[in-house]
């Protein structure tokens, strides 16, 4: 998710003359990706609440701990990625 943000920040978000702060743009990825992992959860919860009942046995939410275990990799994950993107970007900037 952290790379379709900058893909689409590179591609879509036209070019302004004044440099944006990288932490800005770190906490923008974070938040779209953390944005789009709470959805998820809320989709998965929505799906054994109306389709994956107790007697089926094929629930997608274990428990609090998955929940927020998913949750703490995709920041992980979005933090790694971002900062990466970053310092590629800045490299990329300086060289040009």
């Amino acid at each position: 998710m952290a790379q379709i943000f900058f893909f689409l920040k590179n591609h879509y978000v036209p070019r302004i003359h004044t440099e944006i702060p990288w932490l800005l743009y770190l906490s923008f990825a974070l938040g779209f990706v953390m944005l789009v992992g709470v959805a998820w959860e809320w989709f998965e919860y929505i799906l054994d609440a109306v389709f994956f009942t107790e007697r089926f046995g094929l629930r997608q939410q274990l428990g609090l701990a998955d929940t927020l275990g998913d949750l703490v990799a995709d920041t992980v994950g979005a933090l790694f990625v971002a900062i990466s993107m970053l310092v590629r970007e800045r490299k990329h900037d300086t060289l040009s």
